[in-house]
């Protein structure tokens, strides 16, 4: 077999040496004839391809000529990181050979190189629009120069402020998959309110006409303006909530103007068991319009996420379960290459580096860490690397503002006391003490009991403590971030939206919405809640990495034992297997290939 091709390419141009040389395994070399087909438009994209030598020709689903691609050209790298069917057809000119690089292989690349996604970069844009006119004969280019493969642009910033929420929402890494109002017609029904004001002050006006016609005007202005002012608040009402699926989760967002109240729940899809969609009983609307409810369930007593009248209830439904479906074949078909490399190392079948399993690391956390004052601050990080909170410096204040007046009034005592006459001091200096040490007291106790309530978020569990004074109360609770079902941050009033305080509930597993665990009036709640989904799915994806782990190295330890038996019994035509120079790399494996694109293998002749 031919060696690994030398990836002397702008694209892999930001690898390092040693994934550079772990690129190269993966790739395939495939040699074409002329006007041979490579890809078929309409067909599941498989990989990506590069034109080493020759020439090839873009086509679209009618066959007609779109782009010719040269040496170096680059085509559907987007295939390397997602599922689609190709835009486009491609055929060789001429003799060709092309480098072959399948998603599947990337997959083993990435759990061995996890940063490597961001150093190859996002998927290129698709090539230019289809032009009718014909394409003129090729030119030979430099390498550099990729036709089939544009420089992305720029990220924009959001352009609404419900695009600036939803991005605050979406994690790194995250795609949204769709995002979803209450249906429209929620809006539209409130109109019967606003069409009543305007007919009750028109006629108010009309018959004030006749008193007053300062007062039938300022009727009528009011008939106009209040139901107009009616109306755009329904419909902002309607605007800020919202549901959002992304390939990780389902975000439910439900914001209330008049109680300035914000209630954010979001349920990881591993947790999803059930999806239901009904259509409301006697509601003629909702079979005209095409909304009704969905319905999340999950394994928690009352942790059911409940969509209210969202239009097409089918397609949440179907997005959820295709992308639940689609999770699971990526994580099974990385965890089968993962292991197949795993083996063919210990077969000795692969000189190369065996495949790391995809052990994703600690989440990072992004949010910067506000210390404030040392002695009263909200959120920090220990040693560990775990989040400590408390609960609102808000809090803090109201405790400790009655035992200081306490304090003052007893300084106050005292001080009128020395300029009081002599009977009066004999009992407002002892009073004054007495003040004094109970208004301390009582500071000690409430610092003490704000400073001693703690939150502390880690990567595998969440503990709660709360702590009195005096061995008065000590209870600490502990939760596994496998417990937790979904995770709600509420914030209500005006002030909670003020001072950005607000709950966060984690409801858990088998248990009931009384027995959640609550995070009590925290500064940013969403922030918390966005840091304990990262590491609930951190932890998720360690768990299953040791669970390949041991399953790897119980295979190990089955084919050492194969090996010592085999050997044992025919030590002479049994060596021991060595890594030799020259095997087939597991990543590259002809049959992972599309069948079209294997190389014909060329019959040998016996010489006489």
């Amino acid at each position: 077999m031919s060696s690994p091709p030398r990836l002397d390419h702008p694209f892999f141009s930001q690898l390092s040496p040693d994934e550079l040389a772990f690129v190269s395994q993966a790739v395939q070399v495939l040699p074409f004839e002329a006007n041979q087909r490579i890809v078929q438009a309409g067909n599941p994209s498989q990989g990506m391809f590069i034109l080493a030598s020759g020439t090839a020709l873009l086509l679209n689903a009618a066959n007609r000529p779109v782009q010719a691609l040269e040496i170096g050209g680059v085509y559907n790298d987007g295939a390397l990181w997602q599922e689609d069917s190709e835009p486009y057809s491609l055929d060789t000119q001429q003799a060709s050979v092309c480098w072959f690089l399948s998603r599947q292989r990337m997959h083993v690349i990435v759990a061995r190189y996890p940063t490597i996604r961001e150093r190859l970069g996002t998927p290129a844009p698709t090539p230019p629009a289809i032009s009718a006119a014909p394409v003129a004969a090729p030119q030979p280019i430099e390498p550099s120069a990729s036709p089939a493969r544009q420089a992305p642009k720029p990220q924009q910033a959001p352009s609404s402020t419900s695009e600036q929420r939803r991005s605050a929402l979406q994690h790194a890494g995250e795609s949204v998959l769709l995002v979803k109002r209450r249906h429209w017609w929620v809006f539209v029904r409130q109109g019967w309110q606003a069409i009543l004001l305007m007919l009750l002050f028109l006629v108010g006006g009309v018959f004030a006409a006749n008193l007053s016609m300062l007062l039938a005007v300022l009727l009528v202005i009011a008939g106009v303006g209040l139901p107009v002012g009616l109306m755009a608040y329904h419909y902002f009402e309607w605007r800020n909530d919202s549901v959002m699926v992304t390939d990780q989760r389902v975000i439910q967002v439900e914001r209330n103007i008049l109680t300035f109240s914000v209630r954010i729940n979001e349920m990881p899809l591993e947790n999803v068991q059930e999806v239901n969609t009904d259509l409301p009983t006697g509601d003629l609307f909702a079979r005209i319009f095409d909304y009704g409810t969905v319905t999340l369930k999950n394994a928690a007593a009352n942790g059911d996420m409940i969509l209210d009248m969202v239009p097409n209830p089918d397609a949440i439904q179907e997005a959820i379960f295709a992308n639940q479906s689609k999770r699971r074949e990526l994580a099974a078909a990385n965890k089968q290459s993962v292991m197949r490399a795993e083996i063919a190392g210990l077969l000795g079948l692969s000189s190369a580096t065996q495949a790391e399993p995809n052990a994703s690391p600690r989440p990072v956390d992004d949010i910067p860490e506000r210390q404030g004052f040392s002695l009263a601050r909200m959120r920090y990080t220990d040693a560990n690397g775990d989040t400590i909170l408390r609960k609102h410096i808000t809090l803090w204040l109201g405790a400790v503002t009655p035992p200081l007046l306490v304090i003052l009034g007893s300084i106050v005592i005292a001080a009128v006391t020395l300029i009081a006459p002599n009977w009066l001091r004999i009992g407002g200096l002892p009073l004054a003490a007495l003040l004094f040490v109970l208004g301390g007291l009582w500071l000690w106790w409430a610092d003490w009991d704000w400073r001693n309530d703690l939150y502390i978020i880690g990567d595998t569990k969440i503990t709660l403590i709360h702590r009195r004074p005096l061995w008065l109360q000590n209870e600490v609770e502990q939760v596994l971030m496998s417990r937790i079902d979904n995770v709600v941050s509420e914030t209500s009033g005006l002030l909670d939206t003020l001072f950005q305080r607000g709950d966060v509930r984690l409801s858990l597993i088998g248990e009931t919405k009384e027995e959640a665990k609550v995070f009590h009036k925290v500064h940013r709640p969403q922030e918390i809640q966005a840091e304990i989904s990262a590491r609930q799915a951190s932890a998720r994806q360690n768990a299953e990495s040791a669970d390949d782990e041991r399953q790897r190295q119980a295979i190990s330890d089955y084919l050492k034992v194969y090996h010592e038996v085999v050997a044992s019994q025919n030590p002479a035509a049994t060596p021991a297997p060595q890594p030799t120079v020259g095997k087939k790399d597991p990543l590259v494996q002809p049959a992972e290939s599309p069948d079209h694109l294997r190389p014909k293998r060329i019959p040998q002749r016996k010489i006489p």
